[in-house]
């Protein structure tokens, strides 16, 4: 009796650990997620005599770009937080949660007259002009019109343009941000152009590995792409029965799946 129960034990472990290596997906089709927070959203100057301006939230990534007049990250004008956050996907495809009320912040690259370079932000996707090229979605934030997240303030991400120096983004805005701070842009020949979107303040930082944390209920939940649906089935074989006899009285055999004579 005790040797049955040995087995058994034995038995019951290996099929436990069997079973424990499956990945999630086989076992349930659960999708794979990831906690995210807000991490900091720079902004480096493309060109100092041309302006134009790249927001981000890698640090790495304005620096592959050849940029290298980084500027401070973006600050923040209400809360206790000191720079503006942006929620960067793990990975692409990856998408938010949508009970956390998320936005993509989408990006296009401006070529103006062949040479100038300058970047221009919005939630919302659509078609513009020809010098305008399509970069994808550089990360998420919350809706233009939102004044708190999860009880916390948030700031205004600002749009300006001029005509000479292409879009800035700042921070707050004109009337809305009233007694609050506003950031100007460099130069008056920009013009106030909206509210692209809100942001919350910064947790996670990818230019220092360990920068000032507060504790917050900003972890949004991201779930990866779903793979793709598999291909459809081969559509059934109307080969003729003459057809096929034909095949085997020439010595070969017939694919019923592909519907054709192999020899």
């Amino acid at each position: 009796m005790k040797r049955i129960l040995v087995r058994l034990f034995c038995t019951i472990a290996l099929f436990a650990g069997f079973v424990s290596l499956i990945p999630t997906g086989v076992q349930g089709q659960a999708p794979q997620q990831a906690i995210v927070q807000p991490t900091e959203l720079y902004r480096f100057n493309v060109s100092a005599s041309d302006g134009g301006f790249l927001l981000t939230g890698s640090w790495q990534e304005g620096l592959a770009w050849g940029y290298n007049q980084p500027l401070a990250p973006m600050q923040m004008n209400r809360g206790n937080f000191a720079w503006m956050g942006i929620y960067v996907p793990p990975g692409p495809g990856w998408t938010p949660d949508p009970s956390a009320g998320l936005v993509p912040l989408h990006r296009w690259l401006v070529i103006q007259d062949g040479w100038r370079n300058y970047y221009y932000y919005s939630t919302f996707f659509s078609q513009h002009g020809s010098d305008y090229y399509y970069h994808g979605i550089q990360g998420y934030v919350l809706p233009a019109n939102q004044t708190t997240f999860r009880g916390t303030p948030v700031t205004k991400l600002s749009s300006w343009y001029s005509q000479s120096y292409g879009y800035w983004n700042g921070t707050g805005a004109p009337v809305a941000d009233a007694g609050f701070f506003i950031e100007l842009p460099p130069h008056s020949s920009y013009a106030f152009h909206g509210t692209v979107c809100t942001v919350p303040g910064a947790i996670t930082s990818t230019r220092f590995p360990t920068p000032p944390v507060f504790p917050t209920n900003w972890d949004v939940v991201f779930f990866a792409p779903q793979p793709p649906p598999p291909p459809p089935p081969p559509p059934p074989c109307s080969a003729s029965q003459s057809l096929i006899n034909k095949c085997y009285q020439l010595g070969g055999m017939w694919n019923s799946e592909g519907c054709y004579c192999e020899y």
